[in-house]
């Protein structure tokens, strides 16, 4: 674990991220052991955004444009995207542990 919060620190310093062509995704800090997790998701006519959050400080950021198909996408179908986003980038935080997931879209609150 410090082996890895140095390497981490040391990208942070060069400041070399990772990012891809569509989505950005950004660690900004480990989690702590193996409490719930929290997911925001929201969706934009631009693109979709997601936070991962333990015990109330953010751990990554995730984004992606939306593709030119995407644009035409009714509000539901962008708020459910940005779910899949999330808990896809995510997925391996996620594995095993309790996960509440938000959005403000409130025909998701259900799913």
């Amino acid at each position: 674990m410090d082996h890895l919060r140095i390497v981490l620190q040391v990208l942070k310093d060069h400041q070399l991220y990772a990012k891809f062509s569509t989505c950005e995704f950004w660690v900004l800090t480990l989690p702590d052991g193996t409490d719930g997790f929290v997911v925001y998701c929201d969706a934009s006519r631009v693109g979709l955004g997601c936070v991962l959050m333990q015990r109330g400080k953010v751990i990554a950021y995730a984004s992606s444009n939306l593709k030119v198909h995407e644009k035409n996408y009714p509000t539901h179908d962008l708020e459910l995207a940005a779910v899949v986003l999330g808990l896809k980038i995510f997925r391996h935080y996620l594995y095993g542990v309790h996960v509440d997931v938000l959005t403000d879209h409130k025909s998701l609150q259900y799913v």
